[in-house]
This record gives C-alpha cells, sequence and structure tokens, in this order.
C-alpha cells in the first residue's frame, strides 16, 4: 500500500488536467500479479479483452471466408483453372464400355476392341465397313486389294486403327474418323494406300507409311494432325 500512495496523490493532483491518468492506475499490477479490473475489463473504453478479442475474431472470420471464395469458387480463377484442367487432352483414349461381340467383329473382341478382317476370304472391297458403338476398332486389310473402294467408318468416342498390309490392300479406300484417336497404317507393299483417304476428326489423327505408298490426309479439326 505504501508504494501506491504517491501514485494516488498524482493522480488525485492532475486529475482536472489529465484525465487518463486514471487509465494509468487501472494498468497498474499489484505484486500479487492478478491485474485490476481496469486492465483487461470487458466493457472499458480503453479497449479491454473483449473488444480487442472480438475485433480480432471479426477479422479472422473476414479473412478466412475470403480465401475459400477466391480459391475454389465457381466464379474466381480457380473455377476457370478447374475447368480447363476437366477439359480432355489431345490424345486421350477413352475406355469404351464393350458387350456382346457384334457379328461385324469377325476377328473377335478382345479388350473392349472390335477386329474386323478383311482378306482373300472375306473381303471388304466396295463396301461400307461400319465400327460397331461401344468398341474401340482395329480394321485388318491383309489380302490383296481386300478393302479397295471400300468405305470405312470408325467408332463414335473410341480409338481406331486401321491397317493395309498387301498389295493394293486400301487402293483408293476412305476410311472415316468420327470423335476417336484416328490412325491409318500403310505398309511397305506397292500401292497398299494408293489414292487412299484419311477424312481425321476432332482428336488425335494421323498416318504412317512403311513405303512409298502414300494416303491423302484431311487433317480438318484435328487437335493433332500427322502424315507420311
Amino acid at each position: 500500500m505504501p508504494r501506491r500512495l504517491p501514485l494516488l496523490l498524482s493522480c488525485a493532483a492532475v486529475w482536472l488536467i489529465v484525465p487518463s491518468c486514471t487509465h494509468d492506475f487501472d494498468q497498474f499490477e499489484p505484486p500479487g500479479g492478478v491485474p485490476l479490473a481496469g486492465a483487461g475489463g470487458s466493457a472499458g473504453a480503453d479497449g479491454g479483452t473483449s473488444d480487442a478479442g472480438g475485433a480480432i475474431e471479426a477479422a479472422a472470420g473476414a479473412g478466412g471466408a475470403a480465401p475459400e471464395a477466391g480459391s475454389g469458387g465457381t466464379g474466381g480463377v480457380g473455377g476457370v483453372l478447374d475447368a480447363a484442367t476437366d477439359a480432355p487432352a489431345c490424345g486421350a483414349q477413352p475406355l469404351p464400355p464393350g458387350g456382346t461381340c457384334p457379328a461385324v467383329c469377325n476377328g473377335g473382341c478382345a479388350q473392349h476392341v472390335c477386329q474386323i478382317v478383311c482378306d482373300a476370304s472375306t473381303p471388304c472391297q466396295g463396301q461400307n465397313v461400319t465400327c460397331p458403338h461401344g468398341f474401340a476398332c482395329d480394321v485388318q486389310c491383309s489380302g490383296q486389294g481386300a478393302c479397295r473402294n471400300a468405305a470405312l467408318r470408325c467408332p463414335d468416342k473410341y480409338a481406331c486403327n486401321v491397317e493395309c498390309a498387301a498389295a493394293s490392300a486400301c487402293d483408293s479406300a476412305t476410311v472415316n474418323c468420327a470423335d476417336g484417336v484416328c490412325a491409318l497404317s500403310c505398309g511397305a507393299e506397292p500401292n497398299s494406300c494408293k489414292n487412299a483417304t484419311l477424312g481425321c476428326g476432332p482428336e488425335q489423327c494421323g498416318a504412317t507409311c512403311a513405303g512409298a505408298s502414300k494416303p491423302k490426309v484431311q487433317c480438318g479439326g484435328s487437335c493433332g494432325c500427322t502424315s507420311c
């Protein structure tokens, strides 16, 4: 108590001049270590614990909501990046559902791929050959002139491969790609792809040539187109 008396007298003397002197008394901590009510009061005019804590909580609440809206909101940058990420990459090959192997797949079905064989015993000359829905497609033109003047139609969404592995196998043939990855392979045999045409869709599309016979490649809107 003797240590506090001078401070009390000093405050009383200058009360009318410096009213905030009481603030110094409020912040005084007695030897017992327990602060007086003014230092941490919940409703004090000097910004007690409750007022300051409320402001910090309000700031934390405002700061907590903003990052969530900015980073993951559908209208923010995060939404645009998510949309870009969701777009399929060029050359992506979705897994076809498959099912009961259709009759047109005379070479059988394996791992959701329909194999159509055009050879000397089952020629496809001048025919319209359409790959079935729900399967990727592999067309083998392995007999001489087996697919001459044929119109080969690839499946709507899935990968399609046409191989011309005999003399004049795909002479004047047309390969019509759809929305899946599409490829035409021309062997080294004479005229394997003479006057053949590969019509690409929007997906990756291209022709490879082992010999001098080269098809015409119509790239159209393909995201990745190659020719021999």
